[in-house]
């Protein structure tokens, strides 16, 4: 990537120097950086003709990959900032698109109105490829260009801005994840998320291949070394595969890798890592996870080029198995929150990013998040971390997965409630009795846990963690049906 270039401009050049080399296979056929070249230039000329330029935002709503990648690069090319369109992007003031855009597969606004994607916004298959940015003006490198949504697990809408600059950065960061023409890559994120746009860029300057959808039988045909996914995500797929020959390497991001789940992985994958980051921040920490000789579960810290830290009330950092605040800082966090003043100065502190996890570094060097200050729950007079009571229910044999979370009904109990995806052939009572003796164990019979329930699925955002608000509000509704049906009966 040349110095001063724009992304736009840097794909360019990637795809002059690589013209016939693939760079993303779609349902079969592979698109090579030429086409994908003509795509993205002809996406540009087309939202230029609509009046966008480096004064405007652009919102797509998509599920096609391609249609994603192509107006993200587009974008960068004209210097516009660009958001994806959605329910949180309805919910906030902080953006005000000047364009909405929208595949031929997702519905019309019924608020905005939508430009469609149509088969203008195409270049003839035989088109010749004109590898020239000189119709477009050159780029802001500091300017505000990629808006994203984050809200951890509080579920406080927020949105921070990228930089081209700060996305060049990133991707130089992570740029021995894709070895250059070397790299074969498939992703189960949807196609508009975060760690999508990350690593799709990451590839495709690098001269990488993106393989899209999730069929196994495609990505050996493609030679896929390289597969990211949330935890949640990867373990369920590949739970239900037969391991076979493995593929080379996945990497996890979103959430706490657990044992189960890495178990699973490790049938499937010479390595398996872990990844510790934020929107904020990129990739910050890694985790490589192994079997150990007696079949247990290994993790060993592998830092990266950030510096993280666990620090105690007075900024000072903790000695290994001790517990403290999780801090990070790099060269490409962003400045802050659009328009959210009070959040930034709350988690941006002295050049640091506090993330609101506590952890602490375990003897083999890996970061052991174990919750979130906001996590923080006292129950019965105990203080205990949710994430924390999480895990132990899910270590239990027979459980799958488990959230806990306090209970919600008015004028209920200081106690909590649970959630518990169980094995299909476990004997349930027997399983949570296991569940309840784990917990007194370690916290005595003041941590009460009035019921436990079974679901099918653990109510989670897209990147695996559980959203306990959600949990809540489940309760709340099923204790207003039963309510109902009392009333009617």
């Amino acid at each position: 990537m040349e110095k001063d270039k724009g992304i736009g401009a840097c794909f360019c050049e990637v795809a002059r120097r690589h013209p016939e080399f693939p760079a993303i296979v779609l349902r079969g056929a592979g698109v090579s950086y030429r086409e994908l070249w003509s795509v993205v230039r002809r996406f540009a000329l087309r939202m230029k003709e609509l009046g966008v330029n480096r004064h405007g935002i652009v919102a797509l709503n998509t599920s096609d990959p391609l249609v994603s990648i192509a107006a993200l690069l587009a974008s960068a090319l004209l210097g516009s900032q660009f958001v994806v369109a959605g329910p949180n992007l309805a919910r906030t003031k902080a953006l005000q698109p000047t364009l909405f855009l929208r595949s031929a597969e997702m519905d019309e606004g019924r608020r905005r109105t939508y430009h469609l994607i149509d088969e203008t916004w195409w270049p003839e298959p035989e088109q010749e490829a004109d590898f020239s940015v000189a119709e477009f003006e050159p780029v802001d490198l500091d300017a505000p260009w990629l808006a994203q949504h984050t809200s951890g697990t509080t579920g406080t809408p927020k949105y921070l801005s990228l930089s081209q600059r700060i996305v060049l950065n990133r991707t130089a960061a992570i740029a021995g994840d894709f070895p250059h023409a070397a790299t074969t890559v498939a992703m189960l994120f949807s196609a508009t998320s975060r760690p999508f746009q990350a690593r799709a860029i990451g590839a495709l300057l690098n001269a990488c291949t993106i393989v899209t959808g999730a069929d196994l039988a495609q990505w050996r045909r493609c030679g896929v070394n390289y597969i990211c996914g949330s935890p949640l995500q990867a373990a369920e797929f590949f739970r239900s595969v037969e391991p076979a020959r493995k593929f080379q390497r996945i990497e996890t991001s979103g959430g706490r890798l657990s044992e189960p789940d890495a178990a699973v992985l490790l049938d499937h994958f010479k390595t398996v890592i872990d990844i510790y980051g934020a929107s904020e921040t990129n990739k910050t920490f890694a985790t490589l996870i192994e079997r150990g000789p007696d079949g247990t579960i290994l993790r060993i810290g592998r830092p990266l080029d950030s510096e993280v830290q666990v620090v105690d009330r007075n900024g000072q950092p903790c000695p290994v198995e001790v517990t403290g605040t999780v801090r990070v800082r790099n060269g490409y966090m962003v400045p802050g929150y659009i328009g959210q003043p009070d959040q930034t100065a709350k988690v941006f502190r002295d050049g640091w990013f506090y993330p609101g996890d506590i952890g602490h570094w375990t003897p083999r060097g890996a970061l052991e998040v174990i919750g979130r200050e906001d996590d923080l729950m006292s129950v019965g007079g105990v203080k205990v971390y949710a994430t924390l009571i999480d895990l132990m229910m899910s270590v239990v044999p027979g459980v799958q997965e488990a959230i806990c979370f306090k209970n919600p009904k008015a004028g209920a109990a200081d106690e909590l409630l649970a959630f518990v995806k169980f094995d299909p052939l476990v004997n349930r009572a027997d399983c949570i009795e296991r569940i309840r003796q784990s917990i007194t164990d370690k916290f005595g019979v003041m941590l009460p846990i009035r019921n436990i329930h079974a679901i099918d699925a653990i109510p989670r955002n897209e990147n695996g963690k559980p959203l306990r608000a959600v949990a809540q509000k489940m309760i709340l509704e099923k204790v207003a049906t039963l309510s109902a049906e009392r009333q009617q009966g």
